[in-house]
């Protein structure tokens, strides 16, 4: 690939080219990658369209002395030290922004923080060009591929969360 296409590369730079200069198209424009694995989302079945693809019903079968009774289901991630109960929430539903390390320096996320290095890919080493972060985390990453910019959401029962506290923005929307 030639240098002055090289930018262009870098997947959230060619978002930011489509969003600016192609919104105002009557038809909208995808942008995936060739490799990536599909991505679904599970909804209710009351809100099931009929211009949604469903891949599968998931149904669970109440267990034997439990006829009736709904079971509360959450998002837990991976790694996590919390449950969530809206998919929805920043701590699992990233957005991910781009920024020269210089422009970061001056912007803060929600809470009014600074942005610190992720220890996992910038370390002691220099920020490179572009860095990545979201709004509401606290620290700047090098890679897209960063494993504090990934999220392994997975839906449980509340019962098999073995005691882990609901996530504080999940509990002030339910409140």
């Amino acid at each position: 690939m030639n240098e002055d296409c090289l930018e262009f590369a870098n997947e959230y730079r060619v978002r930011e080219v489509l969003e600016k200069y192609c919104s105002f198209m009557p038809v909208e424009i995808f942008l995936s990658k060739a490799n990536a694995e599909p991505e679904y989302e599970t909804i209710d079945e009351a809100d099931v369209l009929d211009t949604d693809e469903v891949v599968e019903h998931i149904t669970e079968e109440p267990k034997e002395g439990e006829e009736g009774e709904a079971k509360q289901m959450v998002w837990v991630t991976e790694n996590g030290s919390v449950y969530h109960t809206d998919s929805s929430c920043s701590h699992i539903n990233l957005s991910i922004q781009v920024s020269s390390p210089g422009a970061l320096a001056w912007k803060r996320n929600q809470d009014g923080e600074k942005y610190k290095e992720c220890e996992q890919c910038v370390g002691n080493g220099a920020a490179g060009a572009e860095v990545y972060y979201t709004k509401y985390g606290n620290r700047y990453h090098n890679s897209l591929s960063c494993k504090g910019l990934k999220r392994k959401v997975k839906l449980v029962a509340l019962e098999q969360t073995d005691g882990l506290p609901q996530c504080s923005k999940c509990a002030k929307k339910a409140a």
